[in-house]
């Protein structure tokens, strides 16, 4: 699929869930051009990040030197600085700011504790 989808000239990702080992998806990495990571075990919104999610945010940005990290479930304001601090390119955050008050302060205070992160 990887193969057929490049010949196209698609852009190629693959999702792993925390239980999926680095070490599994390894032969994809110089295949696809985005990793992205889940923060929570796929489900019900809302989840909680799972913190062992940073660690793996680090192991895979020594892998993928030139890839794109991406990371998805239970990013929030406090999350995103970490999120980034380890090493990931994007993030993806639904239930922090659709279910906030204010979406658009949600979002604003997201941005920046994204652009900030050192």
């Amino acid at each position: 699929a990887i193969d057929k989808a490049k010949s196209l000239n698609l852009k190629v990702g693959l999702a792993l869930n925390p239980e999926t080992k680095l070490y599994d998806a390894a032969k994809f990495l110089d295949k696809v051009d985005l990793m992205h990571l889940m923060g929570v075990h796929p489900g019900a919104q809302g989840r909680l990040f799972l913190p062992e999610t940073l660690s793996r945010i680090k192991e895979l940005r020594k892998l993928l030197k030139t890839g794109i990290i991406e990371v998805d479930g239970g990013v929030n304001d406090k999350t995103a600085g970490p999120i980034k601090k380890a090493g990931a390119d994007i993030l993806v955050s639904a239930s922090y700011i659709f279910k906030s008050k204010i979406p658009k302060s949600a979002y604003e205070k997201l941005k920046n504790d994204w652009t900030f992160a050192r």
